[in-house]
């Protein structure tokens, strides 16, 4: 997992380039994200960079607040519904999606793609569009 480099006392670092290399990274828990300045010289320093760069009106982004931060976690679920107003329930019906892709596919018989693409639209916001 990664490449590591580590000079005592100077430095500690593992470089990761792959995707799951880095995803294995951010999803281990001995990586706290609590950025404190600590360890060998140019990890502090790299530590109080990434603490000033990665802000938003003195906030830290998401990505790099520490795992157990509430307000990370209250935002995070605030935008996860903000994205998902069906609350992971479908949006359409089977007969929906099938009138659709049978429209993208040009099948013989399928629907127009505008009325069809109009219909599923309405239909989130009327529910007998």
């Amino acid at each position: 997992m990664g490449r590591p480099f580590r000079i005592p006392g100077l430095i500690d670092l593992i470089q990761a380039d792959a995707r799951s290399d880095i995803r294995s990274l951010a999803n281990d828990a001995r990586l706290d994200r609590k950025f404190d300045p600590c360890g060998p010289l140019i990890n502090r320093v790299l530590v109080l960079r990434i603490r000033n760069v990665l802000r938003i009106a003195s906030m830290p982004l998401p990505s790099v607040a520490p795992r157990d931060d509430a307000e990370r976690k209250a935002a995070q679920d605030k935008l996860r519904q903000r994205l998902d107003p069906a609350a992971g329930k479908p949006l359409w019906d089977e007969e929906t999606i099938a009138g659709l892709a049978a429209a993208v596919r040009d099948m013989p018989g399928a629907p127009a793609i505008g009325p069809a693409t109009q219909r599923a639209v309405g239909c989130l916001f009327v529910a007998d569009y």
